[in-house]
């Protein structure tokens, strides 16, 4: 009887956490969504491409950020990998010496906004060293006071000049046909780069021809990104959706489409957050009919009722067992 009366407040114990543990989804994760996120860029543009090439980022948090803070950084090689880097920076050197800008401090770009960040060569016959930030907007149909535009200069013509932890123009491998473009933390290194990463875009199978323009999406599946669209044509092509994003872009664009993985959810992220209280906004898991829509929605997380019943059904029965001993015990 003694024995008895020891074992139940065990059982008791062991069934509550059964319970609890038999509760949770084993398949659900959390990705958030990062403060700034690669929305796209264009490598081999019509022209020069020392000219022409860019990234552009967008800031999906409710605060400014600098973009000093961070630099973009880019591979050389798929199998003997030499990692390199730009700096960002507000103004052009040329900017700097034909119209007497000072650069800042920071680099900001406001919330909900996107920047624009040149990648501008300044050596070689095809250099763009002479050319100002207004003379890039000017081949993309653009005025100064339309984009926010930002600056990673480099000094290389090819990449055999590539050395690690130099800078870097970016190449398109067409024979390897892969791509690693990142925006990194200021602070990374070639030894710690890959736990920097903010965000950025990767593909082994992204052979990308002249002329492409890729607007990319928030992959909830790596935390990185994935193609949306890719345009291709003279820079006229461009022109409409530089430093602006298409809607379907918004990682909490529209509630209705999701091409969210099955169990995964995204948590929005600011860089002040209230003190007390956290308000996530989150992705349902998509539909199988819907594989062309944005990535993420502001929905609440959406639980499977099958994978919740099959999951509390043995919390229950674990619950169950120690009142049935007990009432077998006083039947004895």
């Amino acid at each position: 009887m003694k024995k008895a009366s020891r074992i139940l407040p065990a059982l008791l114990v062991l069934s509550f956490a059964v319970a609890l543990l038999g509760a949770i989804p084993a398949s659900a994760s959390i990705i958030e969504v990062p403060p700034l996120l690669m929305t796209e860029f264009t490598m081999n543009p019509a022209g020069t491409d020392f000219q022409g090439e860019y990234v552009e980022i967008y800031n999906t948090t409710s605060e400014p950020i600098n973009l000093k803070d961070y630099k973009l950084a880019y591979t050389n090689s798929s199998t003997d990998i030499v990692i390199c880097f730009n700096e960002i920076t507000k103004y052009a050197k040329s900017d700097i010496a034909k119209s007497g800008a000072v650069e800042p401090e920071k680099a900001m770009i406001e919330p909900g906004q996107c920047g624009v960040i040149w990648i501008k060569g300044n050596s070689g016959s095809s250099n763009a060293s002479e050319l100002t930030t207004e003379d890039f907007l000017f081949s993309y149909f653009k005025d100064t006071d339309e984009v926010n535009m930002f600056i990673a200069e480099h000094n290389v013509t090819s990449s055999s000049e590539f050395v690690t932890g130099g800078n870097f123009y970016m190449l398109n491998h067409t024979g390897d046909n892969w791509i690693y473009l990142y925006l990194v933390r200021k602070e990374a290194t070639v030894d710690d780069y890959q736990f920097q990463i903010v965000t950025g875009f990767e593909s082994q199978v992204a052979a990308f021809q002249t002329n492409s323009y890729v607007h990319l999406q928030f992959d909830p599946t790596n935390g990185l990104t994935k193609i949306y669209e890719i345009r291709s044509g003279d820079r006229i092509e461009a022109t409409e959706w530089l430093g602006i994003i298409m809607p379907e872009q918004d990682p909490f664009f529209d509630p209705s489409t999701t091409t969210t993985a099955e169990e995964t959810t995204t948590v929005k992220v600011t860089t002040t957050p209230p003190p007390e209280t956290t308000t996530a906004e989150v992705t349902t898991p998509p539909s199988e009919t819907e594989p062309d829509a944005a990535d993420t929605t502001t929905t609440p997380v959406k639980t499977d009722k099958k994978s919740c019943k099959s999951s509390i059904a043995p919390g229950v029965l674990a619950l169950l067992l120690p009142a049935v001993l007990v009432i077998r015990k006083r039947r004895k």
